[in-house]
């Protein structure tokens, strides 16, 4: 009986080997290479060898190849006579030169010279080959000379390299399974009895240090139970060439009691003899049936471990083995009990019952072709739809190898990859179309990005670029210079300083600026963009960018027309005052001293009219009081004209006889503040200002319906400050544009003078409240300038 160990290496690497070399097949050139490298059956494998060899000849001097038949099917050139080149066609172009120096420069000997090389071609694929080259001769002692004819042999040798790779990874898997193996595995070296090597799980069998273990004797370890045993099993062992096994129990440095399952092999490394000591810990779950069963545990657990649905079917499709994700796939999917259980189903039958559908009629020759030989691997994604939704799966089958008839299928669910290769194929049509759709769109889509190191580049910008800046978008990715040399200098300072204080806040920025274009000279462009923060620490701002030079030279001419409007407006306000001084001048100058030169006369006559001529008298003075009456309405036509108050004691006294006859007219109760000394204002400020405060009275009386007013007027912050606040209705709606006809005189009266006007009403405040603010202006000249 052998030992634990070796079963479990052996179970270990038959599914290491089952899995890692599914690629591998197992035909008649890979058989001798493996008994080759156990040393068995040399002969065989020296006898198969030579007769995939490949004859070939070479006449240097004519440039001449000939090919027996087996080097002319591994090339795939005719036996006729070749050259070199059409040799070396054949060649991987890797791999040519160096070809091509063993053909020029063969062996000054007829010791025969090896060198691999590697040919392909569309129907078998890659393929390595060897050819060993020398001069004939006898005893590997004839020189070379001018002519001679280099021969040698060809060989297939892909096979071979794949089994080097599967041995390597093969060894590579054995030190992992020893690492990682859940045993405890230590070797004992049979001389005297010192531990050379223990693996991990060991170590935590013991609850030891590896320096503690290394050179303890098995004996001091507690591993025999008595000398008496230890000289029964070794004797077992290397005599009779059998495995030892027992059950010990340990009491571990930290007072814990494990018990294990003891397995003892002998093995031989590097010609000195070892016991391979393989323990297992039962202390947890000590399972009568665990010791006879622990291959197939391992095995289900590792292929349960998987996340792939794998089956293993024999030669004829018979299903012998399953994991835990077939069931689940199985089931999954509605394919039934009797799949879900797998084992003893035939798997060939049930793609058969699936005809004609093209995936199963796919999958079964491809399953049928790995068992002949055909294939090295099959690869089919499939739709399978069930209960769960739309699903995709990968089939794919590899033969079992080892010598062993059957396949490995693995089914994997690659729903996730269709779905995201489904979203990529969606994302660039739409890509497409918003790019179709970008194109149509005047101006340029571009993106700017900010490195952490403070430099900016374009990583994309469309074809308008051209048309803006005069910039194709290749000149534009690596480097914000071109653009930057295009804007206008007295420009570029702000729109960096726009950029950079939106990479501070994450704002959108919104910038105006001008572009030198080479053909079409200063243009003035609009840019929007919005910055999003990526994970390396780059700032990017996606955004677009176009031409506004029509809009701002409308917009210039707007405003032209505006300052020409309101100038003609300001000169006719002027042109009406000075008109309304100069009537109310005439009036009060000339008419008023004709009424009071006829009114004396009148007086005059009714004193030299006689006692009797009363009924003259009573004309007389009824002609007097109509005098009177008409002196009073050409004083209040003249003072409305143009108040001689506002000329003489200035803006404050106009303001207060305002509010004065405001009072007297409406009896409303009124409140009036102005400074206590003059204002000294220019003629034309402080008519704007008394007209301001005659329309706000004015519309007071009209709309408010208040029985209170506050008007005030001074001096606040280097301004005029005057308002009219009134405790009436309010304005709950303004009139259409938001202005009424005596609002926009105001508030066009407060832009002449370089002022604004600020309307307070419900529900913000009980009533109405009017305010505006004017610059203080002590000259005439300056309100032009103030205004514009």
């Amino acid at each position: 009986m052998g030992g634990i160990w070796p079963d479990f290496l052996t179970a270990l690497i038959l599914v290491g080997i089952g899995w890692s070399c599914s690629l591998l097949l197992l035909d008649r050139e890979t058989i001798p290479r493996l008994l080759s490298s156990l040393n068995l059956g040399r002969l065989l494998h020296l006898s198969l060898e030579s007769s995939d060899l490949g004859i070939w000849c070479y006449e240097h001097q004519q440039d001449r190849i000939f090919l027996d038949g087996r080097a002319s099917l591994l090339l795939g050139l005719p036996t006729r006579a070749a050259r070199l080149a059409e040799f070396l066609e054949c060649v991987v172009p890797e791999d040519r030169e160096r070809i091509r120096r063993i053909w020029l420069h063969p062996p000054t000997t007829a010791a025969p010279g090896t060198v691999e090389f590697r040919v392909g071609d569309s129907h078998r694929g890659l393929r390595h080959l060897s050819l060993s080259s020398g001069l004939p001769g006898r005893g590997g002692k004839r020189r070379r000379r001018s002519g001679a004819m280099a021969m040698g042999t060809l060989q297939d040798v892909t096979e071979r390299k794949k089994v080097e790779i599967a041995l390597r990874e093969s060894e590579a898997r054995f030190s992992t399974i020893f690492r990682t193996c859940p045993a405890g595995i230590a070797l004992c070296r049979v001389a005297d009895g010192s531990l050379v090597d223990v693996n991990p799980a060991f170590l935590h069998i013991y609850g030891l240090e590896r320096q503690e273990v290394i050179g303890m004797t098995s004996f001091a370890l507690h591993l025999w139970g008595s000398p008496q045993q230890r000289e029964v099993a070794l004797a077992s062992i290397l005599i009779d060439g059998r495995g030892y096994q027992s059950e010990r129990s340990i009491r571990r440095p930290d007072g814990q009691v494990r018990h294990l399952l003891i397995s003892v092999d002998l093995v031989f490394l590097d010609s000195e003899r070892y016991l391979q000591w393989t323990l297992l810990d039962v202390t947890e779950n000590r399972r009568s049936q665990a010791l006879a069963s622990r291959n197939e545990i391992l095995t289900n657990a590792i292929m349960n471990s998987l996340d792939v649905a794998v089956a293993v079917l024999d030669r004829e499709g018979n299903i012998l083995r399953t994991n835990r994700k077939w069931s689940e796939f199985a089931l999954g999917n509605g394919a039934g009990e009797e799949l879900a259980a797998g084992v003893g189903l035939n798997y060939f039958e049930v793609c058969r019952r699936s005809f004609p559908e093209a995936s199963a009629t796919e999958a079964l020759a491809g399953m049928q072709a790995v068992l002949e030989e055909r294939l090295p691997v099959a690869s089919i994604e499939y739709p399978c739809h069930g209960p769960a939704g739309e699903r995709w799966y990968l089939l794919q089958a590899t033969p079992l190898g080892s010598g062993l008839q059957g396949l490995v299928t693995i089914h994997m669910d690659i729903t996730a990859r269709r779905q995201a290769e489904e979203g990529l194929r969606q994302r660039l049509m739409l890509q497409d179309k918003l790019a179709r759709v970008a194109a149509s769109v005047p101006g340029v889509i571009y993106s700017i990005k900010l490195r952490p190191d403070g430099t900016f580049c374009i990583p994309y910008a469309m074809q308008g670029s051209v048309d803006i800046f005069g910039l194709r978008p290749e000149d534009l990715t690596e480097d914000l210079g071109p653009v930057l040399s295009r804007i206008h200098g007295a420009d570029q300072e702000r729109v960096l300083a726009v950029v950079l204080e939106s990479a501070r806040t994450m704002a959108p920025w919104h910038c105006e600026f001008r572009v030198h274009h080479p053909q079409g000279g200063v243009r003035w462009v609009e840019s929007k963009a919005v910055p999003r923060l990526e994970d390396d620490g780059c700032v990017i701002w996606h955004g677009y960018i176009h031409d506004v030079s029509a809009r701002k030279q409308a917009d210039a001419e707007l405003m032209r027309s505006r300052d020409q409007l309101r100038a003609l407006n300001e000169g006719l306000q002027r042109v009406r005052e000075e008109e309304r001084s100069r009537i109310s001048l005439e009036i009060h100058d000339q008419l008023g001293q004709s009424l009071t030169v006829l009114k004396l006369e009148m007086a005059w006559l009714r004193a030299r009219l006689l006692g009797g001529q009363a009924e003259e008298k009573t004309r007389l003075q009824e002609v007097g009081r109509l005098i009177d009456d008409t002196l009073r309405a050409v004083r209040t036509i003249s003072w409305d004209l143009r108040p001689g108050i506002l000329d003489t004691l200035g803006l404050g006294a106009g303001v207060e006889w305002l509010v004065d006859d405001f009072r007297r007219r409406l009896g409303i109760r009124c409140n009036v503040v102005v400074p206590r000394e003059r204002l000294e204002l220019p003629d034309v400020l402080a008519t704007h200002l008394f007209r301001i405060c005659q329309e706000l009275l004015t519309n007071v009386a009209r709309h408010a319906q208040a029985n209170r007013i506050d008007v005030s007027l001074g001096l606040a912050d280097g301004r005029v400050l005057l308002e009219v606040r009134d405790n009436g209705r309010g304005m709950p709606m303004l009139p259409a544009h938001g202005h009424s006809l005596g609002l926009l005189g105001i508030k066009e009266r407060a832009a002449q003078c370089g002022g604004e006007v600020h309307i307070a009403t419900r529900p913000e405040i009980e009533g109405t409240r009017v305010r505006v603010l004017v610059p203080l202006i002590t000259r005439e000249t300056d309100i032009g300038n103030i205004g514009h």
